[in-house]
Parts: C-alpha cells; structure tokens; sequence
C-alpha cells in the first residue's frame, strides 16, 4: 500500500497540471515504446546490444533473446487495451511480467556496481507498478 501512494505522489509531481487517465496513457505509450525498441535490439541486433549495454555480456545468447521477446510481448501486452479497448487486465498481466525483468536487471546492475544503470532500471520499475496497481 505504501508504495502505491509514493508512485501516485511521484508522478502527480512529475506531472502536476496532467489529469490522471491522460498519466496513465502517457505512461503505457512510453512504456511500450520503451520496451518495443529495448526488446526489438537484444533479438534482432544482438551484437549492437552487447556493445551498448555491457550488462549483457554476463548471460548467454539464448537467455538475451527471450528477454528481449519478454520485453517485445510485454510492450505490446502493455499498449494493446489502449488500441483495441478489448483484454483490460493485460495490460495489468503485462506490467507484472516486466516487473520481474526489471527486478533482474535491476539485480544485474548492483551486482555490476552499474548505479547510473540501475537508477534508471528503478524509474522504470516504478512506472511498471503505476500500471500495474491501476489495475486492481
């Protein structure tokens, strides 16, 4: 309970003069865009990846393509209630599954000492359980 209400405070101060359902469009289109292209590198630009997020050295080439499928699914999973109006708790489904590859990565990151990283893994973490709690 706690941390829902720091996650509505933090983006009422992120967002002061936007109305509430208009945050949470705002918040799965950036998401989903996010996720879409972040996925989208790690299958179909491995090497690319590898070099640009050093992270991923530490883990096998099979296990970065199904992250990277994960987080392609979960995009889609997230932006599809906002394009069809149909599967409402998807987009719930969607944010929980991507949680929990937040949470490795931001695993991942502390392992590495990586903060800059890890920080940034935190913010999208946060925007996850914005959605996700909006759909209970």
């Amino acid at each position: 309970m706690y941390m829902m209400y720091t996650v509505y405070q933090l983006l009422i101060a992120l967002f002061p003069m936007l109305p509430f359902p208009y945050m949470i469009i705002f918040t799965q289109i950036a998401l989903g865009f996010i996720y879409l292209m972040a996925g989208a590198m790690k299958v179909f630009m491995q090497g690319k990846a590898r070099t640009m997020m050093s992270a991923l050295t530490d883990y096998p080439v099979w296990f970065v393509m199904f992250i990277g499928l994960a987080e392609m699914a979960g995009a889609f999973g997230i932006t599809l209630p906002l394009w069809s109006g149909a599967v409402p708790g998807l987009a719930t489904l969607a944010a929980l599954g991507l949680t929990l590859i937040m949470l490795g990565a931001m695993y991942t990151h502390l392992r590495r000492k990586e903060f800059p990283q890890f920080m940034m893994a935190f913010v999208f973490l946060i925007g996850l359980v914005f959605l996700a709690v909006q759909g209970f």
